[in-house]
């Protein structure tokens, strides 16, 4: 037992002589921590080449983007209609759109459903007041960040029967530095509106807090040529792991 401790102790004093010897921008720290080899430069060579092709764009790059601009209209179009908004996104690198959903487990929309029935009273004493009528609510992202958990929102409100037009998508970056900002209108009966705005607003806060913290440490890095990843851990918080889990990725 004694070798054992001596040989773990020695272990331990060799593991901190190596750290020791790193450069201050690879030194571990409580948050961001080195866990595998592969450089975070290429995401910033990317940013770089993608930048450089938008100031320059050639004729493929002028179709993708036309193409991206029907996308955009139809998809607005069907929001006027009354149909919600997908969380997908284009990607700048490949000029295709990107289901953000894809990244969910097939139950993910059961857990939506729970959390709903979790939030709701057992006698609706507010939705008894304000009855069905027809209502327009507005989101609005008053602070800065990265908006995340769209596909959670917009299943609140599909489960409750109403309808959401996002003005912002999935990832977009918002500033209010100038007040704040419309995200997204929900249209529906002023009951299931009231039914579902809490349990929409706390996934999405949350999920945009998580969005926004991962995207500026990622930055540190990109910033700072750090030779790492920005990487989630198991502490999350009990019942919301896929919503937080996603919120890093998508960040």
């Amino acid at each position: 037992r004694r070798r054992r401790r001596c040989g773990a102790r020695a272990n331990a004093e060799a593991r901190w002589a190596r750290r020791a010897q790193l450069p201050q921008s690879l030194q571990p720290r409580m948050i961001v921590r080195r866990l595998v080899e592969e450089p975070i430069e290429r995401v910033a060579n990317l940013a770089a080449t993608t930048a450089a092709t938008a100031a320059s764009p050639s004729r493929t790059t002028r179709t993708s983007a036309m193409s991206a601009s029907k996308r955009q209209k139809t998809a607005a179009g069907a929001a006027e209609e009354g149909g919600g908004a997908s969380s997908s996104t284009l990607n700048a690198a490949t000029g295709k759109e990107q289901d953000f959903t894809h990244l969910l487990p097939p139950h993910w929309r059961e857990e939506v459903h729970g959390w709903v029935r979790d939030d709701v009273p057992s006698i609706d004493i507010g939705g008894f007041v304000v009855g069905e009528k027809d209502e327009e609510a507005y989101l609005y992202g008053k602070s800065d960040g990265v908006l995340a958990g769209v596909p959670f929102f917009d299943a609140v409100f599909d489960h409750l029967g109403c309808t959401v037009e996002w003005r912002k998508q999935e990832r977009d970056v918002i500033d209010a530095s100038g007040g704040k900002v419309i995200c997204a209108i929900v249209r529906g009966p002023a009951r299931n509106i009231l039914l579902g705005e809490r349990t929409a607003l706390n996934t999405l806060a949350r999920a945009s807090g998580v969005a926004s913290a991962a995207r500026a440490a990622a930055d540190v890095g990109i910033a700072h040529g750090w030779h790492g990843h920005i990487a989630g851990t198991r502490k999350t918080t009990p019942g919301f792991r896929i919503v937080e889990k996603y919120a890093l990725l998508v960040s």
